[in-house]
């Protein structure tokens, strides 16, 4: 039985007299979902990288999307310090979604939603909270950072005296890699745990990296050539969304797969359209820009390219249930999203004794 705690209000800290917090840089936790992690922040670009894109992305990769940490304690109370950066909040994204963490057990590969540390109102810079067990057995935790604001620093507070060790890992020693628009950054799931790409995370058991960028994933060449090079074991093209018109779609698109292709001929490459139902004239032409790319990738004999469409996630008639405002999908919208994608990913065979290939 677990028991439900709330948040703190106006950022005041639990009040266990023997709590003891940790920071989460160091061991035994262990961080997911950066390419690179550095002791200044939990970006998820350089900064020279995102300078170089545009204005949009340098201001997105800033947020914490798709970060995690993992660990495993026996501690009756896992609590929660955090400073995060101001953010601005989004009309449609809720405040625990932007600023909140949730938090899951692991037991056997499986994951089981446990609480939510949720922002106080008027917070813009600190989450703090507490969520107890019935019991001190030994759990593997799993935190998933938010979706929206920038985490400068987090801390994990146990029982004084209790088991602090590794928690599990993901079955693939490679993450996969989702590029696409706020969509892909998990905007707007009610929280960070409703992300399409946490579903599938959590489904498979895999490790991944976010890089979605609200309004800001253009299918740049040189942010193609970066996120080529980042070891991975598959790569989600998925910032249909984000691409202004049809002409702009079909001058980015393959080329930024081929980008990708040529840096890793060996992954499975997942090229994906817009949510968008059937119907309508320009999502029909934006599909065909997509399936031509995955056409030409078969043509030149990569039959570790898939295509998923779409047009098919919500059904004709259900993307009013499955949105806030006909585009960013709500938590039904990212399962089924998840599920179209994740059914996709979870019939790759995926061999990593490859990747260390040049």
């Amino acid at each position: 039985m677990a028991y439900w705690s709330g948040y703190c209000l106006e950022g005041i800290a639990p009040k266990e007299k023997d709590i003891q917090y940790h920071n989460i840089r160091k061991s035994p936790f262990k961080i997911y979902g950066l390419h690179r992690i550095n002791n200044d922040n939990y970006y998820r670009l350089p900064v020279q990288i995102a300078e170089k894109v545009s204005g949009g992305v340098l201001t997105h990769m800033k947020s914490s999307a798709g970060v995690r940490v993992r660990f495993s304690t026996n501690s009756s109370f896992v609590a929660v310090r955090a400073e995060i950066e101001e953010f601005s909040p989004a009309p449609h994204v809720t405040d625990l979604a932007n600023k909140g963490f949730d938090l899951y057990t692991v037991k056997e590969g499986k994951y089981k939603y446990h609480n939510s540390f949720c922002p106080p109102l008027d917070t813009e810079n600190e989450v703090c909270g507490i969520t107890y067990f019935s019991d001190e057995k030994t759990r593997d935790i799993l935190i998933d950072f938010p979706n929206g604001a920038a985490v400068v620093s987090l801390e994990v507070g146990i029982k004084k005296g209790s088991v602090l060790s590794e928690g599990g890992d993901y079955q693939n020693r490679l993450p996969i890699v989702f590029y696409g628009s706020s969509i892909t950054q998990g905007f707007a799931a009610s929280r960070p745990g409703n992300s399409y790409e946490n579903f599938i995370s959590r489904w498979l058991n895999v490790d991944y990296i976010n890089m979605g960028f609200s309004g800001s994933a253009m299918g740049e060449e040189n942010l193609a050539r970066y996120l080529s090079k980042i070891p991975m074991s598959a790569f989600v093209l998925d910032y249909d969304y984000n691409s202004p018109d049809v002409e702009h779609l079909t001058n980015t698109h393959l080329n930024f797969y081929r980008i990708v292709r040529d840096n890793n001929p060996y992954i499975p490459i997942v090229v994906v359209s817009r949510p968008e139902p059937p119907g309508s004239k320009e999502g029909s032409e934006r599909r065909k820009v997509i399936t031509d790319t995955f056409k030409a990738a078969l043509e030149n004999g990569e039959t570790n390219t898939y295509f998923v469409d779409g047009s098919t996630f919500f059904g004709k008639d259900a993307i009013s249930d499955c949105t806030v405002d006909g585009c960013h999908p709500n938590d039904l919208g990212m399962y089924f999203i998840a599920r179209k994608i994740g059914k996709t990913i979870s019939r790759i065979s995926i061999n990593e004794a490859l990747y260390d290939k040049d």
